[in-house]
């Protein structure tokens, strides 16, 4: 899949050939896209800055990557009754219009796309299979976990969670190439994220690269700001799941970590989650590079999404250009 995507990537590097190469890894970028998570409404929120979204070309509903994600998930035709949208001039960007653009704001030079997260799992009109509708385990007389004291059969639907993670592995592919000059803005780019759309074990994964300014910023919180910092990242990862699981999730089922040594958050599931070692920073200045653990599923993938874009919010906050940086490009 990837090596097909990389190939149609192509017609949005301008001649990539000529193209000045830039790593995020290695240098200060100013930002071209960024990420943000919002709990009220449980809504992912990309941001694309206008002059870089002018530049970018289309994607045919008959590129590769769209069809194969197509035959894959069944996203065309009789589950989601829907045409694949990959104008970035139309309303909608992705498959089961996921990605929603919204009206511009005065004065804000970035663009808005933004996707709620599904309910994946939902209560029936039937009684549940393991409680008989009792809404307690037979034997202890806990809660019956399977219907989470509803009493009501619990059924899932996977094409709403399918699409917006199909339609997130197509933007984001095409937003990690970083702009040959730095665009004017007052913020940095503080990291880039891709994301996998395969079934199957490890098919969901989340991973990408922090910027040196980020890391260099991080690095600089005394501890308590660090385990703020990553509170709320673990925060945005549990609501998600919750809202996709439909029912409350357990807070020690995620774990989360941010100290000298590293970052890592999780959600549930055989050791699933995110990390990224500060050790591997090894000499100069530069960022790191975080990659999934057991990333199965996307309610799994999906959930540790929207931690990296609340991390992504929250440093994007705190790092901001000199006005006289953007007067020098």
């Amino acid at each position: 899949m990837y090596l097909e995507f990389e190939l149609y990537k192509e017609r949005y590097t301008m001649n990539s050939a000529q193209r000045k190469t830039r790593m995020l890894f290695d240098e200060s970028i100013a930002c071209w896209y960024q990420l943000r998570w919002r709990s009220s409404d449980t809504t992912i929120i990309v941001r694309i800055h206008e002059a870089y979204l002018a530049g970018l070309e289309d994607v045919s509903s008959t590129a590769p990557v769209v069809a194969h994600l197509e035959k894959m998930y069944g996203l065309r035709g009789d589950l989601l009754n829907s045409e694949f949208c990959g104008s970035f001039s139309a309303d909608t960007f992705g498959f089961n219009r996921a990605l929603v653009k919204q009206p511009r704001r005065s004065g804000d030079p970035f663009v808005e796309y933004w996707a709620k997260v599904p309910v994946i799992w939902f209560d029936t009109h039937e009684a549940c299979q393991y409680c008989d509708g009792q809404k307690k385990q037979p034997l202890s007389g806990a809660k019956c976990y399977s219907c989470n004291g509803s009493g009501k059969k619990r059924e899932c639907d996977w094409t709403s969670a399918h699409a917006l993670q199909s339609s997130l592995v197509i933007l984001l592919w095409i937003l990690d190439l970083p702009p040959e000059i730095d665009l004017p803005t007052t913020q940095w780019q503080t990291l880039t994220v891709r994301c996998n759309a395969e079934p199957g074990q490890s098919g969901s994964g989340v991973f990408g690269v922090l910027s040196p300014d980020a890391v260099d910023y991080i690095k600089s919180l005394p501890q308590a700001r660090q385990d703020a910092l990553i509170c709320e990242v673990s925060e945005a990862v549990m609501i998600a799941y919750a809202t996709m699981m439909g029912k409350p999730s357990d807070p020690y089922a995620f774990h989360k970590c941010l100290d000298a040594r590293g970052i890592h958050f999780s959600c549930p599931g055989n050791a699933t989650g995110i990390d990224g070692s500060f050790d591997r920073v090894a000499g100069g200045r530069c960022g790191f590079e975080f990659s999934p653990h057991n990333v199965d599923s996307p309610i799994q993938g999906l959930s540790l999404f929207a931690g990296i874009a609340k991390l992504s919010e929250l440093t994007q906050f705190w790092l901001k250009r000199e006005v006289s940086e953007i007067a020098e490009k």
